[in-house]
């Protein structure tokens, strides 16, 4: 008995594989195997897929859980999980991923040796499977670890799987135009108009996520499109699901609170998928303001003013009407008495970009 991956045997060329490794644990490692596959699950894409993976577009998931909101044959993405290897997978950690096949030759020609296709068959195929590490937190899970029990179908929007992610720190310089109209809301004073502050280096987060691979017809454009320059009107990503019988597993991004994220454009690069078919890379950009994305800095507020932003536990910016001084506030564009203040970036539901096209209503989150 071989390897088996999703029903597709390998049968490694051992002791004799020449197995290659290196282990570099704070970049990328890398290990090949050797051995034999049947020709047929080679030129049927069975073992690149088995062993590779994929993902597709399915609807109809079998969850068994009480109290779903809007019942539905949602569409979702399937995912076959790659072969990650045994000897290097304690509690799932997939320290190597296959990643790719090379060096395929048929072995022991089949009588007759031409098949339907007018193409060489044969009765084995000798392969070389390469491994890599993932990097920057990514991973895969089963479609059962994402399974909103809301909606009794497996989402994306934890982003806790096919996700890298990279985090970085940048200062920048506060500018705000006066034409802006904008104003700092005091708690005790009068709300003030906003002006900018020569040489204060303030600080934000550039967050990226490169997400992969995503099936050409589950990308919601028209969502996405409509998120940018909004900011997050709930905790974003959610916390995961809590299912029975199955681990918890968390976005490496963590959670970020409601109103401290604004959306950037998407990016797309087009890849081929193990079964032949075109898929996405699609990148993600947000800024993480852990202030508020609709807070500015006050560096000479009113000695009376408060309502300071202060960071609870739970990483929300509050508005606390005992803090005054420095810091951050609020900031709006006033209203009158035929319209309400507005904030700088409106929010939006992140989560619902998440969601293929054409979903029905009841399946849309508002988060």
């Amino acid at each position: 008995m071989g390897i088996i991956s999703n029903g597709v045997e390998f049968k490694e060329a051992s002791p004799d594989s020449p197995v290659s490794l290196s282990v570099t644990p704070g970049g990328e490692s890398r290990m090949s195997i050797a051995g034999w596959f049947d020709w047929q699950d080679i030129v049927t894409q069975r073992a690149s897929k088995a062993f590779l993976g994929w993902a597709q577009v399915a609807t109809g998931y079998n969850f068994q859980g009480a109290g779903l909101e809007v019942p539905g044959n949602y569409p979702y993405l399937n995912l076959t999980l790659p072969y990650a290897h045994a000897d290097w997978n304690p509690g799932g950690r997939q320290m190597f991923l296959a990643d790719g096949f090379e060096q395929v030759k048929g072995s022991v020609p089949n009588l007759p040796s031409i098949g339907p296709n007018q193409t060489s068959t044969f009765d084995e195929a000798y392969t070389v499977i390469h491994f890599r590490s993932p990097k920057d937190g990514y991973r895969v899970l089963p479609d059962s670890f994402v399974v909103d029990p809301k909606y009794g179908t497996p989402r994306e929007y934890y982003l806790n799987r096919l996700v890298e992610i990279q985090e970085q720190q940048t200062s920048f310089s506060q500018s705000i135009p006066h034409q802006a109209g904008l104003q700092w809301v005091f708690q005790g004073v009068p709300n003030q108009n906003c002006a900018a502050a020569a040489y204060v280096s303030l600080h934000k987060g550039e967050i990226t996520l490169k997400i992969y691979p995503w099936p050409i017809e589950f990308y919601n454009e028209a969502a996405f499109t409509n998120l940018i320059g909004k900011t997050n009107a709930a905790p974003f990503p959610p916390p995961p699901p809590n299912l029975p019988g199955i681990p918890t597993t968390p976005s490496l991004m963590k959670t970020k609170a409601a109103g401290t994220l604004v959306m950037g454009q998407p990016s797309k690069r087009i890849i081929r998928q193990a079964d032949c078919s075109y898929a996405l890379e699609l990148t993600l950009k947000m800024v993480w303001f852990p202030c508020g994305s609709n807070a500015f800095f006050a560096w000479n507020p009113p000695p009376a003013a408060r309502g300071r932003i202060r960071i609870e536990a739970s990483g929300a910016p509050v508005s606390d009407p005992t803090l005054g001084g420095p810091g951050y506030y609020p900031v709006q564009r006033p209203g009158n008495d035929s319209n309400p203040p507005t904030n700088l970036f409106p929010s939006a539901p992140f989560a619902a970009a998440f969601v293929p096209p054409g979903t029905a209503l009841g399946g849309i989150p508002n988060f």
